[in-house]
């Protein structure tokens, strides 16, 4: 869909340049009810370009607590699994996910692992992983 409508659910990646520096904006919104019609909740995102390996190491600097961060690092030295991570727009999944995969690769594969994602969609591109968005049933995916 192309064109603007706030009574459903959309999304738009937006890559724009300026001043010869890349920029990646998501926007995505959808309606809410309360006590007027045509409300709408709505996010404006910048995301980084480029592959950057994240700062926040350290779980807890992600805000969770020393045991939620303890609970973390054993969930995520198992050698089996899978990891899903969830939430609404903007509630930091991407950010999660970088960090966990980041903290994996460092800590537990010496920086040698091997990790591949399905995101909806690609919002950071992680340093060592291969990364693949989910498509549209429009584009060929799964509705």
């Amino acid at each position: 869909e192309t064109t603007w409508n706030r009574s459903v659910p959309q999304s738009a990646n937006i890559l724009y340049t300026l001043a010869g520096r890349k920029y990646r904006f998501r926007y995505a919104h959808f309606p809410i009810f309360g006590e007027t019609d045509g409300c709408y909740h709505a996010v404006l995102r910048i995301i980084p370009s480029g592959v950057r390996k994240s700062s926040l190491i350290d779980l807890r600097e992600m805000g969770v607590s020393e045991d939620e961060a303890g609970d973390m690092r054993r969930m995520l030295s198992n050698p089996y699994g899978a990891y899903l991570v969830s939430g609404t727009t903007g509630s930091g999944k991407s950010t999660t996910l970088k960090v966990l995969m980041e903290w994996m690769q460092h800590y537990r594969y010496d920086d040698k692992g091997s990790f591949l994602t399905i995101e909806d969609p690609v919002e950071y591109q992680i340093a060592g992983a291969r990364q693949s968005s989910v498509l549209d049933a429009d584009d060929g995916g799964f509705h």
